[in-house]
């Protein structure tokens, strides 16, 4: 089993304040576009109502987004978790058989 050391989890835990902050980058985006192009819109084609797509594109976009920086299970780290639950498995089969001894 291998050990992380802080170096290791320096850089890890500095990934994902980036991660955290490149998605609030992306959220604060999202909202001060999509309000300028509402307002466009709204003001000169209010007969033609058109922003209600951006805003569903880019909102399964930041949706995805979020999945990637906050959910659990396919989005995030699920191949380290099934990793470390695969090792902890194997070690307990291991632990459980009887040692032979070679002669």
């Amino acid at each position: 089993m291998t050990t992380i050391t802080e170096t290791e989890r320096h850089q890890r835990v500095r990934q994902q304040v980036q991660k955290l902050k490149d998605f609030w980058i992306h959220v604060a985006m999202f909202v001060i576009v999509n309000i300028a192009i509402t307002t466009f819109n709204l003001m000169k084609q209010p007969d033609k109502i058109w922003f209600h797509w951006v805003l569903m594109g880019w909102g399964a976009g930041i949706l995805l987004h979020c999945f990637q920086v906050f959910g659990d299970g396919v989005a995030s780290g699920w191949e380290e978790k099934k990793i470390k639950e695969l090792e902890k498995q194997d070690e307990e089969k291991e632990a459980s058989q009887p040692k032979s001894s070679a002669t």
